[in-house]
This record gives C-alpha cells, sequence and structure tokens, in this order.
C-alpha cells in the first residue's frame, strides 16, 4: 500500500482513472460511493442498488447534483452516459460488471445470492471483484477463488 495514494494521484493528472461499480447502498455501499468521490484516481462509475433511492441519497450525500448522474437500468445507455463522464444510479446489478469502461466491480450487497452473480459476471467479462460481502465469501468464497 505505500505510495498507492501518489500511484492514484498519477492516475487521476493523466484522467484515468480507475472506474468501479458498487453493488449494494446500504451503510457500507453509501460509506464506500462517499470516500471513493473524494480520493483520486478512482471513481464510483456506477451504483446500484434495488432501491434506487439509496444509490441517489448515495451520491448526492456525497456531494454530487442530479447534473452529475443518470438513472438507467439499460446496458447501452450506460455505456453512452460512462463515456461522456456520468456516474450511473441504478436497479439493475448487471451493469456494474458488464458495462464497458467499468474495471473493478465491489459488491457491498450482504446478498449471498446477489454477491455470487455479480462475483461470476465480474470474472466471466474478465473484470477485478471486490467483496465486502462476507455472507458470499462464506458461501462459494472457495469456489470463486
Amino acid at each position: 500500500m505505500l505510495r498507492m495514494n501518489y500511484k492514484l494521484a498519477e492516475l487521476e493528472e493523466k484522467n484515468a482513472p480507475i472506474m468501479t461499480s458498487i453493488i449494494g447502498a446500504g451503510q457500507m455501499g453509501r460509506g464506500m460511493t462517499s470516500q471513493m468521490i473524494r480520493m483520486k484516481g478512482m471513481k464510483p462509475a456506477i451504483v446500484a442498488d434495488i432501491n434506487i433511492d439509496n444509490v441517489i441519497a448515495a451520491f448526492e450525500n456525497s456531494g454530487l447534483t442530479k447534473d452529475d448522474y443518470i438513472i438507467t437500468n439499460k446496458l447501452s445507455e450506460a455505456n453512452a452516459y460512462l463515456e461522456k463522464g456520468k456516474y450511473i444510479a441504478t436497479e439493475n446489478s448487471e451493469l456494474g460488471a458488464k458495462a464497458n469502461l467499468i474495471q473493478a466491480a465491489v459488491d457491498a450487497t450482504g446478498v449471498p445470492e446477489v454477491g455470487a452473480r455479480v462475483a461470476i459476471d465480474a470474472i466471466n467479462e474478465g473484470k477485478h471483484i471486490c467483496m465486502l460481502n462476507v455472507e458470499t465469501d462464506v458461501v462459494i468464497g472457495p469456489m470463486l477463488k
């Protein structure tokens, strides 16, 4: 982790942040969204939750305005708006692993079935997966490894 802040700052200077998705906008997901928006070199480009109001609250509590994000459940729209630099708010967890510009998916749902689907989709799409979902890790962690 040494010098990680310098590496992230370099990505920020190059306008090439690590594009992430956060699946689950409960307490953990909202906290991660808020923290990541303030970090250099990383962007929570897609935040998904079954309750879209949780995503909107995560974005707006992090300082984003309605002009900064788009609400969509369609992959084609998400891809188009990501290319324009917009954040995506969605109820469709599949976007988090399947969107073109996403490099890493973060599962913060606490639901084993959702976490398994997010992890498998990310792996199949060749993207990194970060699990904040201990429930999924307990159930299928060895298989994902």
